[in-house]
């Protein structure tokens, strides 16, 4: 359950002075006393309660690799292997598998037109009615070969393993953008499909420092940099100027602004090496996941949580 703070205030008494102190604290208190929400700060972040730690079996931990905004308001976070956190009006509430889940890897967080929030976890699905989180164990197989596309359907994966099974080993992440299909690769790094042709992100990057850092090109051999490189793509999302980002395991982010691409680092304030969710909200701010939750203010990447 999320914590509480419930705050009073002394009582002035005497001199005027001191009552105008007292009002001061008061006033700084902003949302103690009268529920408001006060405004972030970011040189004082809200922590999320994951670890960031490997696992037993000593497999990385990815951190936060989901993020969704829903239509209350609040924010979701998915984790590599601790669960998911909502973060809003009643503070910060955290779920596991013994809150429900079916499996503390939450890999993709949707909102359904009921309201309900489903996680696309490492192993199964599951569903938050406002209340408890419950997993469906009934499946209809019958419709595999009669189903039609709707509007508001959810796309789950297969109900595969933590890992990886055999089909997601060559798996990668896609995103349309004005007629391109950006594809990302843990490997391989990005394909740009547009139209009949389809080429690596060089002839997108420009003439500056960032097409010698981005590793090498599709059809070389070349040994290079995987850790600090566009070759290990994990997250592909969209900003609200329709910049395309890429997110990567130990390269930072990559923004593409239709010019050239540029790579964002602990020297921007991104201090997470690996990026595993981009999310765009409704007021047009962009979130990173990694080890941490980011946010991007235009210029610079501050830690939120």
């Amino acid at each position: 359950m999320p914590r509480r703070v419930e705050c009073s205030f002394m009582m002035p008494y005497g001199a005027v002075l001191r009552r105008f102190l007292t009002l001061l604290v008061a006033f700084t208190l902003v949302g103690c006393a009268t529920g408001q929400k006060p405004a972030p700060d970011s040189a004082a972040a809200q922590l999320l309660p994951f670890t960031y730690a490997p696992r037993q079996d000593g497999a990385v931990n990815g951190g936060v690799r989901a993020i969704l905004q829903d239509r209350s308001g609040d924010y979701w976070f998915g984790s590599h292997f601790e669960g998911v956190c909502r973060v809003g009006r009643d503070g910060v509430r955290h779920f596991t598998r013994a809150d429900g889940l079916s499996d503390d890897q939450v890999r993709a967080i949707q909102q359904a037109p009921d309201g309900s929030i489903w996680f696309d976890n490492g192993v199964g699905v599951s569903r938050f009615d406002g209340e408890r989180v419950t997993t469906p164990v009934d499946r209809e197989h019958s419709l595999l070969s009669t189903w039609a596309f709707a509007p508001d359907d959810l796309w789950f994966k297969s109900n595969g393993s933590i890992g990886f099974d055999e089909r997601e080993r060559e798996a990668g992440v896609y995103r349309m953008h004005g007629g391109r299909v950006w594809i990302g690769n843990n490997g391989v790094g990005v394909v740009v499909v547009d139209g009949d042709a389809t080429f690596g992100p060089a002839p997108l990057a420009g003439a500056g420092e960032a097409l010698l850092r981005m590793g090498a090109p599709l059809n070389s051999s070349a040994t290079v940099n995987r850790d600090r490189s566009l070759q290990r793509v994990f997250s592909i999302g969209e900003d609200r100027d329709g910049n395309i980002w890429l997110g990567t395991i130990g390269g930072g982010a990559w923004r593409y602004d239709g010019h050239g691409l540029r790579q964002f680092t602990a020297s921007d304030g991104l201090t997470s090496a690996s990026v595993m969710a981009i999310h765009c909200d409704r007021d047009g701010a962009l979130w990173l996941g990694g080890t941490g939750v980011f946010r991007f203010d235009g210029s610079r990447v501050e830690r939120v949580h």
